[in-house]
């Protein structure tokens, strides 16, 4: 990477006052594509990390998004964990317990990921992701064999949204 480039990427862009850095600018940019090779974005990643600052928590959940992506769930795990107890802030907040609760799913981490459901769906600042947090824990539950409890999440937190959800079927 030049050092020209290095040097803008720590920028905010001319006339763009409250505008965002130019690495979250080319991160969210990387993130709306829709690459053929997912591992080249993680790649992209690594490359911005230098120029993304330690301390924002929104560092830590581009990464653990672009991890997701190239299906390297471990350390998708890391990042989306550290993002959510630096504070990340909506929306991304509720995307982090679903990706991080998927990530660690996929890994046979059946009750870390509950943990994380519980705990996401008490976060005051998840907003609308609370149902997606509910309705994913029905497939971790179903995924354990806890058919039982499974049903039950269904039935007493998904139950109240049955004419959004499954609309064609309602009279």
């Amino acid at each position: 990477m030049s050092a020209l480039a290095r040097r803008h990427l720590h920028s905010v862009p001319a006339g763009a006052g409250a505008a965002e850095p130019l690495w979250l600018q080319v991160a969210e940019a990387a993130e709306r594509a829709q690459p053929t090779d997912p591992c080249a974005t993680f790649r992209l990643m690594g490359q911005l990390l230098e120029f993304m600052p330690q301390d924002d928590p929104r560092t830590l959940y581009h990464l653990g998004h672009a991890a997701m992506r190239a299906q390297n769930y471990a350390a998708a795990t890391t990042f989306l964990e550290f993002s959510i107890k630096r504070g990340i802030t909506a929306p991304h907040r509720g995307v982090a317990y679903l990706e991080l609760t998927s990530a660690l799913r996929r890994i046979d981490q059946v009750s870390t990921a509950l943990e994380y459901l519980e705990q996401g769906m008490h976060d005051a600042e998840i907003g609308s992701f609370a149902d997606d947090l509910a309705a994913f824990e029905v497939v971790i539950l179903h995924d354990a064999g806890q058919h039982r409890a499974a049903a039950h999440t269904a039935v007493s937190r998904l139950s109240p949204h049955l004419d959004e959800l499954i609309p064609d079927l309602l009279p």
